[in-house]
């Protein structure tokens, strides 16, 4: 079992943080973590706890919360890091199993006195240094810093299903659209249907048109003509 003192064991480290957390005090917390989780075995991550000091707490973060095994836990509600760190020592089941890292005194000699073995913070990073990275650590990859482009959240979002699915509409989209079907035919199909025969008699030509001038006035103006004149 391991019972890390964050901070003391991040002043004896050379880790910085990456991308714009670069220097800041999250970034080098973050990077720490990230080291121990890719050193330390899946079985020694479940049995290890890290303690930071709560005056440097991001606000939102939880007390308490596990990081792929580890345990990474906030001070709140003690005057420092070093008294919980007292504390945990004396709830430890095992004690003679349990490996103290700090470099301060105080926290050394609590180890000591209860029977656990303190180990000076830059020895242990030291040694953990030289370890190759642990098979188990199922690292995942965040992000530092902020994504310029939709690129990165499409090869993070994306499945193959959905892809295929999307290639197949922009597919469709490309094609010409289909020719209207024309009403010609139609109409030319109706022009060549017979006729039925209708029931109505055959009218001869000019009747039922209106005609102006009295019965017999075209033979009365014919017999005229062929009058002599008296």
């Amino acid at each position: 079992m391991f019972l890390i003192d964050g901070y003391n064991l991040l002043h004896a480290t050379d880790l910085f943080g990456v991308g714009e957390l670069e220097g800041t005090l999250r970034g080098s917390r973050e990077a720490l973590v990230e080291f121990l989780v890719d050193r330390l075995t899946a079985k020694e991550r479940r049995a290890t706890t890290v303690v930071f000091d709560s005056s440097q707490a991001p606000p939102g973060l939880p007390d308490l919360y596990d990081e792929r095994g580890l345990t990474v836990r906030f001070s709140r509600g003690y005057p420092d890091a070093d008294t919980l760190l007292e504390e945990m020592i004396d709830a430890a089941p095992d004690r003679r199993n349990l490996t103290v890292v700090s470099g301060d005194r105080r926290v050394q000699r609590a180890a000591r006195g209860r029977g656990a073995k303190p180990i000076d913070s830059g020895p242990w990073f030291a040694e953990m240094s030289r370890r190759e990275s642990s098979p188990e650590a199922d690292r995942v990859t965040k992000p530092t810093g902020p994504v310029e482009d939709a690129d990165h959240w499409v090869g993070e979002f994306s499945s193959p299903a959905l892809d295929e699915e999307i290639r197949r509409q922009e597919q469709e989209l490309k094609k010409p659209p289909r020719p209207r079907a024309s009403a010609a035919p139609q109409e030319k199909r109706s022009k060549n249907r017979r006729r039925k025969p209708s029931s109505k008699p055959k009218q001869e030509f000019g009747e039922g048109i209106f005609d102006p001038f009295p019965p017999g006035y075209a033979e009365d103006l014919l017999r005229d003509e062929n009058d002599p004149p008296e």
